[in-house]
């Protein structure tokens, strides 16, 4: 795994150690209200799933995606399974990169729940908005008298929500901004972390490789002589 691979698993780590410990609000952006429309019965589906919330710092580095353990584990392996050498590297790595990512939690614990706390006001905001966004649009629907009313009401709806994500997207960003700020001294320690101990266990199983490999037997080469006339051969001379 090179150093791109690398980077690419911090910022899974990132993802999952953030996201997994954010709320839903934090985690999906806009949640969509029960009563929010639905495109199958001709109405829009805007509601919650543009993602304006969803530009903040929380969203780091996903990239990654959840391969983060066979990706790594795997490397060793694939020649042998039961290489007592292979397995040691394995477990060091394992080990390193679970204290690389408790040290990375233990860091940004505090930014994380300021992050959150920063981000109720906006996302009780939202709701109120969506909320009445919903209300409008029923009302006007059920009052229109034919689809351009009906498409009329939809066009409302959807320039509210907008207006409410972009509220929304507004008033969290110096929150964003914030936690951004607090979690990048972890997250570089973590890449670094991550970075040390990958080259420790690519030398390690590069050396477990080429111990597992038996050396080629050289043949020697008998060379071959080929035959010569004596030149002072009295026999073949004339008298």
């Amino acid at each position: 795994m090179n150093r791109k691979s690398v980077l690419a698993v911090s910022g899974t780590v990132l993802s999952m150690l953030v996201l997994g410990s954010l709320p839903a609000y934090a985690e999906n952006a806009t949640p969509s209200p029960s009563t929010a429309p639905s495109l199958g019965s001709g109405q829009p589906q805007i509601g919650g799933q543009q993602g304006g919330p969803q530009k903040g710092g929380q969203k780091e580095g996903q990239k990654g995606g959840p391969q983060m353990g066979g990706q790594m584990g795997g490397k060793g392996r694939g020649f042998n399974a039961k290489n007592p050498a292979v397995i040691a590297a394995e477990t060091k790595f394992a080990a390193a990169r679970a204290a690389a990512i408790a040290a990375y939690s233990t860091q940004t614990a505090a930014a994380v729940t300021a992050f959150k706390a920063a981000l109720l006001p906006a996302e009780t905001a939202l709701k109120s908005a969506q909320k009445a966004a919903n209300s409008s649009y029923n009302t006007a629907r059920i009052g229109a008298v034919d689809i351009g009313g009906r498409q009329a009401a939809r066009t409302t709806y959807q320039a509210a929500l907008k207006a409410a994500l972009d509220a929304y997207t507004a008033a969290t960003a110096p929150a964003r901004a914030t936690y951004n700020a607090a979690i990048a001294p972890a997250q570089a320690q973590l890449t670094a972390a991550l970075d040390a101990a990958q080259k420790v266990y690519t030398a390690e199983i590069a050396a477990a490789k080429a111990a597992a490999t038996p050396a080629t037997p050289v043949t020697p080469v008998t060379p071959t002589v080929a035959p010569t006339t004596p030149a002072g051969n009295s026999s073949l001379k004339r008298a």
